[in-house]
């Protein structure tokens, strides 16, 4: 992939951009198979992947400049700006996007946060882009000052933009190094950004969470779905379900799937998923599919006396931790999929999941010139 942010030394993030992609995928394997040495070497499937750029269904971009010549990418290490709106990882629509947004800053006079005098408005721009090539964008603001002219000016901008379906406003007046605060305003009517792949269609509302790989996430759902394809009439629960892909993707006739979730909008945006499955014909009218949104103390009384023989974890960064490992020890789950985003914890969590044996294992490449792995592994009881 060819990137002048990276022959100027303007952007190093793509760490392994030097390498060929055939390269990276050898490098990867060995990385991932060096931490992860309790998996066999017969376990390990092909590596998933897809293209090498335009690949990406999510841009936070810092903004920096003024508002007479706005800036939309990242902050160097002292505090100036480098714009980055054309970053080949950014399908060619976002690319697009990026001047007709820049056009609007100029428009309401938004002045771009200084980090380092502390003072303007606007801190940074999400966008998320759909298979579909629809968008959601969130503005990150300071303070509520520009929130009446947004929304004044925001039908001139959807009228620009017919493919914008979902605009909000999020919060942000600390001087903290975080993408969000915790208030967000929702502009449009539609709150949800639908993704919509082959098999399912999942809803994204602004500030979830979803995987950014337009490409090679419906490979983990696949996945997922053929490791569990040889059983019948099954209970199944999927841990840290988000949106509910893995959920979705597991449901059938004769299985009943329950997904537990921490946020609320997360789940409300999963039993959509099933609504509109249901609707469209894309899930069985007989499919027993339920979601709860519930932390972690009251996860195990929500599965345990239903006895799921089947589990799907997905974690944060952290993995699934030792109560989850001690429920897991204690349950009547015969078939466990494990996928992480963090190899390191995945191996710290199969250490100490003794009463399984990983059977098959699977990288899939959503970040692309970089060191990152998700790794999926499906295990068996003993």
């Amino acid at each position: 992939m060819q990137c002048e942010y990276y022959q100027l030394d303007q952007c190093r993030s793509c760490t392994w951009l030097d390498l060929e992609l055939e390269t990276q995928h050898e490098r990867k394997a060995e990385q991932v198979q060096e931490i992860l040495p309790m998996i066999p070497a017969q376990a390990w499937l092909p590596m998933a992947y897809g293209p090498e750029a335009g690949f990406r269904a999510k841009a936070k971009m810092v903004v920096t400049g003024s508002w007479k010549d706005p800036q939309l990418g990242i902050l160097n290490p002292d505090h100036s700006g480098q714009d980055l709106s054309q970053c080949p990882l950014y399908p060619k629509q976002m690319q697009e996007l990026f001047p007709l947004l820049k056009t609007f800053i100029r428009l309401l006079r938004i002045p771009p946060y200084d980090v380092s005098r502390r003072s303007g408005e606007l801190k940074m721009i999400h966008v998320w882009i759909s298979p579909d090539n629809e968008f959601m964008v969130r503005w990150v603001l300071r303070s509520p000052k520009f929130l009446s002219q947004i929304k004044s000016k925001l039908p001139l901008l959807l009228a620009q933009v017919p493919a914008l379906k979902v605009v909000s406003v999020n919060l942000l007046p600390e001087h903290v190094a975080l993408t969000e605060g915790a208030e967000e305003i929702i502009l449009t009517p539609q709150e949800h950004l639908p993704m919509r792949f082959a098999e399912q269609t999942l809803f994204l509302r602004p500030g979830g969470f979803f995987q950014t790989n337009l490409f090679v996430t419906p490979e983990l759902y696949r996945q997922a779905a053929a490791w569990t394809a040889d059983l019948e009439a099954c209970r199944a629960v999927d841990l840290f379900c988000g949106v509910g892909g893995f959920a979705l993707w597991l449901a059938r006739p004769s299985w009943q799937v329950r997904g537990i979730e921490i946020s609320e909008p997360a789940v409300a945006a999963a039993k959509m998923a099933v609504a509109v499955g249901l609707q469209r014909g894309t899930l069985p009218q007989d499919a027993s599919l339920e979601f709860f949104a519930a932390d972690a103390s009251e996860v195990f009384a929500l599965v345990g006396d239903w006895d799921p023989q089947v589990a799907v974890v997905n974690p944060p960064r952290r993995g699934i931790g030792p109560e989850t490992v001690a429920w897991l020890a204690g349950s009547g789950v015969k078939r466990l999929i494990y996928s992480s985003c963090n190899p390191r914890s995945l191996a710290k969590d199969l250490s100490q999941l003794t009463d399984y044996e990983v059977s098959a294992a699977r990288i899939f490449d959503l970040f692309p010139h970089t060191s990152h792995a998700e790794v999926m592994v499906k295990l068996e009881r003993k």
